[in-house]
């Protein structure tokens, strides 16, 4: 579910920014991102950074090891936790990731 919520999330986003350029009438590619549009990036990779620095090592370790590839054997082992624990870790660490970052903004928007 935490999965599906980060996913829709990213597909959302994708949707302002084709939105956004639509509306300008321009095309990916053509002219270098619109300065709020790399200021809301900035901002997202921001967030994202605080979002990971909340969770437990091990947590961020399994997420960033799953997003590069690894399997579960080499994410195991570099873990020192059992085949069968890491897909419970890793639902347990995106799921706290999701809580992270939407806490963040939450904040966000009230700051603004």
């Amino acid at each position: 579910m935490a999965l599906n919520l980060a996913r829709d999330d990213g597909r959302a986003a994708v949707r302002r920014g084709r939105k956004l350029e639509l509306l300008k009438g321009e095309r990916a590619g053509d002219a270098a991102p619109p300065a709020d549009a790399m200021v809301e990036r900035s901002e997202d990779a921001e967030r994202v950074h605080r979002a990971l620095a909340e969770l437990t090592e091990q947590d961020r370790s399994a997420l960033l090891m799953k997003a590069e590839g690894l399997s579960y054997d080499e994410i195991a082992s570099a873990l020192g936790l059992s085949k069968g624990a890491i897909g419970t870790t890793l639902a347990r660490a995106r799921k706290r990731l999701v809580e992270a970052w939407r806490a963040l903004e939450k904040s966000r928007d009230v700051a603004r």
